[in-house]
């Protein structure tokens, strides 16, 4: 009698190994890839800050495109300088603040500027991750400012210090969470 419970049990045992074995394919349906709302307007955010000389002087053109290209950034089309995330996003950008407010593909034949303007425009890629992306425009334009013997100030040319930085990062915190939020109404009306 326990002989027979013992080959049982083995059978359901060696059953049960060779079932978890086999390869399971389940068929799960695709969910169709999440398109921004086109029916309501997005909120938009521009970050501006500005790299600006020291007073009386000008920032020197082949200084500006070394650093530039030191810094990873890419000439586009536009004559500007953007900073370019792998996914091909692009995080910021960087312009003359001299009018046409462009670069010239030859440095030497640009005429010298004395600020330069970083512009950020949110939102990056999908919304997500915006404080991120301002600590890194943050940091790129230390590095920028340390390289090029240059001040990091506001649109109206007043010095940043870490107060305001940290006002302006409490910004961009606001507007990832708001853009999100708006998102993600929109994606559980839509797909619920």
């Amino acid at each position: 009698m326990r002989l027979a419970f013992f080959a049982i049990a083995l059978l359901i045992t060696w059953g049960i190994w060779r079932f978890m074995r086999r390869e399971r394919l389940v068929a799960v349906p695709q969910a169709p890839e999440y398109e921004p709302p086109k029916h309501i307007r997005l909120p938009e955010k521009n970050v501006v800050l500005l790299l600006c000389a020291k007073p009386g002087r000008i920032l020197d053109n082949l200084k500006i495109f070394k650093t530039m290209h030191e810094l990873n950034f890419q000439f586009s089309e536009n004559n500007v300088f953007e900073y370019v995330l792998p996914n091909k996003d692009i995080a910021f950008s960087i312009i003359n603040g001299r009018p046409p407010n462009t670069f010239s593909s030859d440095p030497k034949t640009m005429p010298p500027t004395s600020v330069l303007i970083a512009v950020m425009q949110l939102p990056i890629g999908d919304g997500d991750n915006q404080v991120q992306h301002f600590l890194l425009l943050r940091s790129v334009l230390d590095e920028a400012c340390a390289q090029l013997d240059a001040d990091l100030c506001d649109i109206h040319k007043n010095l940043m210090n870490d107060k305001k930085f940290f006002a302006l990062q409490k910004e961009v915190e606001t507007f990832e969470q708001s853009y999100t939020a708006l998102i993600q109404n929109d994606y559980r009306q839509h797909h619920n």
